[in-house]
């Protein structure tokens, strides 16, 4: 008596278990990999945010004035098409 061939065809509930393991391991992967994308977008915008904080430090140790707000920018620019600021420590 072959034993395989009275089994009713199906699967069994280790294999069902396996291929729930397996599509849980996909599933958990997929949703770390995008936790981390967004992980890597987030610092790049504060990377980008720590560039310009200090390039604005930079010209206002140069310039005496914020970029923007400074009052003979066209002095310094006269080609650029520059407008002078206000000098009130604003930049619009």
């Amino acid at each position: 008596m072959n034993f395989y061939r009275d089994k009713k065809a199906g699967f069994t509930l280790v294999e069902m278990s396996i291929v729930l393991v397996i599509i849980g391991l996909v599933v958990g992967g997929a949703l770390v990999g995008r936790d981390l994308l967004h992980a890597a977008r987030l610092n790049k915008v504060i990377s980008e945010m720590n560039n310009y904080k200090v390039a604005v430090t930079m010209f206002q140790d140069k310039m005496s004035a914020l970029p923007g707000d400074m009052t003979n920018a066209t002095a310094f620019w006269p080609s650029a098409g520059t407008a002078d600021g206000d000098g009130d420590g604003l930049i619009w």
